[in-house]
């Protein structure tokens, strides 16, 4: 897999740098703190052994362990920081009603602890490798042993429920605007009540 290097980092997917863009005008607009791109690993499951016995030696007997399943780690794409005046851009989780009133609504994209972290593996609109699959069952196992919900981000779908940003608009290796098979701007119809809501609580905090 190439990797993409944008300023100075190296990056595995195409997906990952548009969504770099919008954590930086994010930044700037200071609805995140700070983000990280692959932060810490989590171990999830530790390494299976067996003791196996070598009968090709002659003389003694000699057992060894050996693995049998490999141990199991996992690390997000993002780590995003939250700050407390985007709360219409993500939800908590939560089972208390007044806390689901006051936080939580469908149409926000990311869901964090309550610490305003938010974990993130970013996703292309399709997968020829069953990634999808394979991802439901990692953000199930992650959540259980460390608490941790991993958001799936896919940039497109991103960028209809809230802006898009402005370098998403142009190719990445020879800057022109982005098309449709149809000749249209790809995101000449992006529109959302997102875009709104966030010009108005921009407003309202500076």
């Amino acid at each position: 897999m190439n990797k993409i290097n944008y300023q100075g980092k190296l990056y595995d997917s195409m997906e990952e740098v548009d969504f770099v863009y919008w954590l930086e005008e994010a930044y700037d607009m200071k609805f995140i703190k700070d983000y990280h791109y692959k932060p810490e690993t989590m171990d999830i499951l530790k390494p299976v052994t067996s003791l196996f016995c070598n009968r090709k030696i002659r003389i003694d007997d000699v057992f060894r362990y050996k693995t049998v399943l490999p141990p199991l780690s996992y690390t997000p794409d993002f780590k995003v920081h939250f700050n407390k005046n985007a709360i219409f851009l993500f939800n908590m989780i939560t089972k208390n009603k007044i806390d689901a009133t006051k936080y939580n609504d469908v149409r926000k994209p990311f869901i964090c602890n309550c610490f305003y972290d938010c974990y993130i593996d970013t996703k292309g609109v399709f997968s020829i490798y069953h990634d999808i699959v394979k991802f439901s069952v990692l953000q199930k196992i992650v959540y259980a042993t460390h608490n941790h919900y991993v958001n799936k981000i896919v940039p497109d779908k991103l960028f209809k429920m809230t802006w898009v940003p402005e370098k998403a608009k142009y190719t990445f290796k020879t800057n022109k605007l982005k098309k449709k098979r149809n000749g249209e701007t790809k995101y000449k119809n992006y529109r959302s009540l997102m875009n709104y809501l966030l010009l108005i609580k921009f407003i309202r905090n500076n």
